[in-house]
């Protein structure tokens, strides 16, 4: 089911009583004006009971969003793909992701927030979140993402055993000092290199280790899994 910057048809779906029982594997929706806070709530409750739904991407005015929205997207443990791309996300928006992220019965395993003006504090968070997800493929490019959470990021790497592409380009990080943009190419290289489930990691090529991060890729893209030693 896709609504595409159609208000009149979104408002009149969502008034729809039964609704929240949607029976649509697609959900996507693109509006540029802002939802009722009434709408908002309603869009929450078919997030979160839409057990049918396992791909959702939602385009909308992220702006004073009313708490039962964010618990809606917080508590939608059916998702296995969600995108929040070309969103500006205020605070409470990503601790709604958090606590998707927290919570053990989630399935999702591909999640965008590309260009949705994630700042360290939060990508931190979030860092720190994906050793505990089975997320396969995380998409944080054309964001405000600096070197602190680059750094981050690269330390809890190897710990993220289900991850295996990695998309962080177009981030302001790269326009740092030189010292800076080798001590954060240093760190990823020493992640990936701790990693055995990264395939693709996507980062600019004029990176000081970059032939590297490539070798180390495509070592475990070659199944350089199959060559470590039991831990059993």
């Amino acid at each position: 089911l896709e609504v595409w910057n159609c208000p009149e048809i979104l408002s009149g779906w969502l008034s729809i009583p039964e609704i929240d029982r949607l029976a649509a594997q697609i959900l996507r929706i693109f509006q540029e004006a802002s939802l009722s806070e009434l709408e908002y709530k309603r869009l929450g409750a078919v997030i979160q009971g839409s057990v049918q739904t396992t791909n959702l991407c939602l385009i909308l005015p992220f702006v004073d969003v009313p708490q039962e929205f964010n618990d809606g997207l917080a508590n939608a443990i059916q998702i296995y793909q969600l995108s929040l791309r070309s969103n500006t996300l205020q605070g409470s928006d990503t601790i709604a992701v958090e606590g998707l992220l927290r919570n053990p019965l989630n399935k999702l395993e591909y999640l965008s927030l590309s260009h949705t003006h994630l700042e360290d504090h939060h990508f931190i968070v979030l860092a720190q979140l994906l050793p505990m997800t089975k997320i396969r493929h995380i998409d944080f490019s054309q964001n405000h993402i600096q070197s602190r959470g680059l750094l981050e990021f690269a330390r809890q790497m190897p710990k993220m055993n289900y991850l295996r592409r990695v998309h962080l380009g177009s981030n302001p990080w790269k326009e740092s000092p030189l010292e800076v943009i080798e001590e954060c190419s240093a760190a990823l290289l020493h992640g990936l290199r701790q990693s055995t489930s990264i395939e693709w990691l996507d980062v600019a090529d004029d990176l000081p280790q970059y032939r590297l991060l490539w070798y180390y890729s495509a070592l475990n893209a070659g199944g350089r899994r199959l060559l470590q030693p039991s831990s059993h």
